[in-house]
């Protein structure tokens, strides 16, 4: 006998596996948390305020899905209207050569996970690999001008040191 939820389950994996949000593919870390209903911001934040340095963590939101192509197609969008310089993102399609400064973010190459109202954003950095994301965070300095940080060389281990995974 099948088990109805085992089946399910499977089933959700098998559309988060192909999908891809900005022809790129998730990591699995990350179809495995949002498959299980796991993905979402830990109840202590103490090892994401340390990691991230974000002043207010608790108002971060992990997104899902939809969200994560929405908030990434905003970017895009900032990028489009001419505001790129003000989050310090920029697009390689747009200018038609690579974005070199690790500070700065590639749009075209990254996929934002997590928000908060400050602006602040956790994206997966995909322009060393497509198979294994490097996790950044923007960061503003003195109020105004924004950088991207690594925080972790892949989503595993940003997945890791918050406690979502072991």
């Amino acid at each position: 006998m099948v088990d109805p939820l085992a089946a399910s389950e499977n089933k959700i994996h098998r559309l988060f596996e192909k999908m891809l949000i900005n022809n790129l593919p998730l990591p699995d870390s990350l179809i495995e948390l949002l498959s299980s209903g796991k993905w979402e911001r830990p109840i202590d934040v103490n090892k994401l305020k340390e990691l991230t340095k974000f002043e207010s963590p608790q108002y971060l939101i992990f997104l899902g899905l939809a969200s994560i192509e929405g908030e990434t197609n905003s970017a895009i969008e900032l990028v489009t209207e001419g505001y790129g310089r003000y989050y310090s993102i920029n697009s390689s399609r747009a200018t038609g050569r690579s974005i070199v400064n690790s500070n700065t973010l590639d749009v075209d190459k990254a996929l934002i996970i997590a928000v908060n109202q400050d602006e602040e954003v956790i994206c997966l950095d995909y322009r060393e690999s497509l198979e294994a994301p490097i996790v950044v965070v923007s960061v503003y300095q003195h109020g105004t001008e924004c950088e991207f940080k690594v925080i972790a060389e892949t989503f595993d281990e940003f997945a890791i040191k918050i406690g979502l995974k072991e």
